[in-house]
């Protein structure tokens, strides 16, 4: 009886062998590779013999500025945990489109009469190892929020503080010198990062807002919107970007306001459409949609905005809406 169902076994066996050893094996390729200490697999089918394959973008190499690896010995460790210095002295690292220069954020200026520490943006160059000095914060109780390059190779910094408004600052590495400034942080680029907008807010209990934008490939800024739609005296807006339809048109929802400033209580007027676009002369703002009876409003239908009119019910700014 054993022999049997080993014979069986073997048979069975035999079988399988047979069937896997006809199906054709499916074109794969496994390649591993070692990331720091972790190892990850890709699996990806195998491409025709006809097929090219692009070369592997080759890894940027940039040297760390020696001030950023050891803190400076007058600085108290209290003061760099005041602005999140995690690693080192310097933060907030941003490498330039052609990966040859890397901006940071550093301590200088520890005169500051209330005891804060003042910070300054320098910029290192992979190419001559040398540091350049883009600005340094000298109002008190002012730091740098964020930095970011634009793809036309311009640095931008914001920076606010202890009840001060957000400003962003542009400057030229090239000249050596900041060009422009606008109101508000680091806002939403555009597709090929060659335009900016920045919206700046007034707080929550206040609908009131402001949009600044730059167009870098003109170096140009963006219209005054209370110019553009010739507002008259007494009246705020409140703006809401609603998106960047492609990269050189960007989406606007404008509601004018109608009130007491001192008491922040605004009645909404019907929200009107526009558009701001990037042309060969500059940035210009057009108005698409404006009723008098109708809020005007952006909606996505298949795939494309289109402007939609709906029903105008008054409002309050202190009804919640913002």
């Amino acid at each position: 009886m054993r022999k049997i169902l080993l014979l069986i076994a073997g048979l069975i066996g035999l079988l399988f062998s047979a069937a896997c050893s006809s199906q054709i094996q499916s074109p794969v390729t496994v390649e591993v590779t070692r990331l720091v200490k972790q190892t990850v697999v890709v699996t990806a089918t195998a491409l025709p013999e006809t097929a090219t394959v692009a070369p592997a973008a080759a890894p940027i190499r940039m040297n760390v500025p020696a001030e950023c690896v050891a803190r400076q010995e007058n600085v108290p460790d209290g003061r760099y945990a005041w602005f999140h210095y995690d690693f080192g002295a310097c933060r907030l690292f941003s490498l330039s489109p052609d990966g040859q220069q890397l901006a940071y954020v550093t301590p200088a200026l520890w005169q500051d009469p209330q005891g804060l520490p003042n910070e300054a943006v320098r910029i290192y160059s992979n190419l001559t190892g040398k540091t350049q000095q883009a600005y340094v914060v000298k109002a008190s109780k002012t730091w740098i929020h964020g930095l970011a390059w634009s793809n036309t190779g311009q640095l931008l910094f914001s920076m606010g503080g202890i009840n001060a408004e957000s400003d962003t600052l542009i400057y030229d590495p090239k000249l050596d010198q900041v060009t422009e400034s606008i109101k508000g942080g680091l806002g939403k680029w555009n597709g090929p990062r060659t335009a900016l907008y920045s919206i700046l807010g007034y707080g929550e209990a206040d609908c009131r807002s402001v949009l600044s934008g730059y167009d870098f490939s003109k170096n140009k800024a963006f219209p005054d919107l209370f110019t553009a739609l010739d507002v008259p005296p007494g009246l705020q807006m409140m703006i809401k970007p609603v998106a960047w339809e492609t990269d050189d048109r960007l989406l606007l929802e404008i509601t004018l306001l109608q009130g007491d400033p001192a008491k922040f209580d605004y009645k909404l007027l019907p929200t009107i459409a526009g558009v701001i676009e990037l042309t060969a002369e500059g940035p210009v703002y057009k108005t698409l949609s404006s009723k008098k009876t109708q809020d005007s409003l952006f909606s996505l239908l298949n795939d494309k905005y289109q402007v939609v009119l709906q029903p105008y019910k008054p409002s309050h700014c202190l009804d919640g809406l913002n």
